[in-house]
Formats: structure tokens, C-alpha cells, sequence
């Protein structure tokens, strides 16, 4: 079984039917999800007694961006050994090799200066 996040509309619904009074149950089962996902989404993202349906979407995709893998050459330090190594007429995989850099090799190939082979 896989997981799935909720998208904005679910957590629009989550807190209509939240306003309204109803039940988690009832809102489980409109949604198709297990009672305790919502019970689950509700205390870890209602801050006091209000649930921000946005505020929650927003938070969710700003953490889901921070975890994300960030390329090594777009730290300005290694990008600017890069790119003084490409003057150098140095081929990127001996910039990569010679100092441990890890970067995506597709990348490598679309650098300015750099001919696609």
C-alpha cells in the first residue's frame, strides 16, 4: 500500500466539514481515507483549534523542497572551481574526479563552453 499526501482540495474539505461539526469517521469516509490519517492531519497541523488548509499545503511543500537532493555545482563555491576549470581547458570529469565533486554528468554536458559529445 503506498502513501499519498493530501492535496490542497482534500484539506479544503477536511476543514469545511471540521467547521460543520462532523465527525472524523464521516470525514474519512468522504474522503476514502483511514479515520486516523485525518485524526493524524488534524493534531499535527491545527495550530491551537484552527486548521489552515493552506498554511498546511504551504509548510508541506516548503519541508518537501528542503529535503529534496541539492546539486553539489549549485553551490556557488563548487560552480565557480567549475567553471574556472572549464577556462582551463580541464574536461569536467577530470574536475569531477580530481576533486571529489558528484555531480549529475548529464549537467556536465550543457555547461556553457562545453560541446555535447
Amino acid at each position: 500500500m503506498s502513501y499519498h499526501h493530501f492535496t490542497i482540495s482534500e484539506r479544503d474539505c477536511i476543514l469545511l466539514m471540521q467547521h460543520s461539526k462532523e465527525s472524523i469517521t464521516l470525514i474519512s469516509k468522504v474522503l476514502g481515507r483511514n479515520k486516523g490519517t485525518i485524526s493524524r492531519e488534524l493534531s499535527r497541523n491545527a495550530v491551537g483549534i484552527t486548521y489552515s488548509p493552506h498554511g498546511v499545503h504551504n509548510s508541506y511543500a516548503i519541508r518537501r523542497w528542503a529535503c529534496k537532493h541539492q546539486l553539489k555545482l549549485m553551490k556557488p563555491e563548487n560552480h565557480d572551481y567549475f567553471v574556472s576549470g572549464l577556462e582551463q581547458y580541464w574536461s569536467a570529469e577530470e574536475i569531477i574526479g580530481h576533486h571529489g565533486i558528484h555531480i549529475c554528468t548529464e549537467m556536465t554536458r550543457c555547461l556553457p563552453g562545453k560541446r555535447v559529445k
